[in-house]
């Protein structure tokens, strides 16, 4: 039996695994962990995906999936894309997509439970340490066979976090709501709401800034260089409404850009940046 320090682990990686499987794939699949113990060998080669985190002492985990389980979750996710035919390297990316996503919310609730900055290092194809503890997960999507995943975790990172004061329940007391006009006598929210959940807000990312004499602007022709003010190893700024809401890295999603949201900037800093 897992200890509470790798329980709440193991079940921390789920639920930003299936928050990201969801917002993917368009549905959320159940997810069943035991421990490695009660679960079957692995018999067919697997795809060992290593992930370290820079925190305290480091710490280290592991995500293994048989090729039927990679190639489910990199179709399925392809598929609600649009690409109902992918290669076999798309699906791959795709799935290891998915787990960068994962972990890179995971340091956010580590950060949260550390008290410290916890970032995702490279992650690399790698088998799992010997001495790490190891989960079986069961991936049931909808209308489908269920697909296994193993999930190992380093002792050195189960050290770390166990050291660490574990969030305690805090007891609330729900303030009195008075109901807004036009709210439906059910208790739901007003239709008001829902629309205002619907607005699309234009979002852009600002890959730095440069400030030139006019003179100089007068002067640009094809093949000119503007410097920017940013350099190519800093974090890139995701902008809405004219205010920085987040940082991260840029990305390539089926040939066009993204960003990977490392950093969730907090409200006075978001009332610093507002241009």
């Amino acid at each position: 039996m897992a200890d509470h320090t790798a329980t709440w682990l193991v079940e921390e990686w789920i639920s930003r695994f299936g928050q990201v499987l969801e917002s993917m794939v368009g549905e959320r699949p159940q997810l069943e962990w035991t421990t490695a113990e009660a679960a079957a060998p692995e018999t067919a080669p697997v795809l060992s995906w290593e992930q370290s985190f820079t925190m305290g002492n480091g710490g280290s985990l592991w995500i293994a999936a048989a090729e039927q389980t990679w190639t489910e979750i990199g179709a399925r996710a392809l598929e609600a894309a649009g690409l109902q035919e992918a290669s076999v390297d798309d699906r791959r990316g795709t799935y290891i997509e998915i787990l960068g996503q994962t972990h890179s919310a995971l340091s956010q609730t580590l950060a949260a439970r550390l008290g410290c900055e916890v970032t995702c290092q490279e992650a690399t194809e790698s088998a799992a340490a010997a001495d790490a503890e190891s989960f079986s997960i069961q991936i049931h999507f909808p209308g489908s066979k269920s697909v296994p995943l193993r999930l190992a975790i380093a002792p050195g990172f189960l050290d770390t976090v166990s050291a660490s004061r574990a969030p305690e329940p805090v007891e609330t007391v729900a303030p009195a709501v008075r109901q807004a006009p036009g709210a439906g006598r059910d208790g739901g929210p007003p239709e008001t709401l829902d629309l205002l959940l619907e607005v699309e807000l234009p979002v852009s990312v600002s890959f730095g800034r440069a400030y030139l004499p006019l003179k100089d602007v007068l002067r640009l022709t094809t093949g000119s260089i503007v410097e920017l003010n940013r350099s190519v190893i800093e974090p890139v700024e995701v902008i809405v409404n004219n205010c920085v809401i987040a940082r991260g890295e840029v990305v390539v999603v089926e040939g066009n850009y993204g960003v990977r949201i490392q950093q969730i900037i907090g409200r006075q800093e978001r009332l610093r940046t507002l241009n």
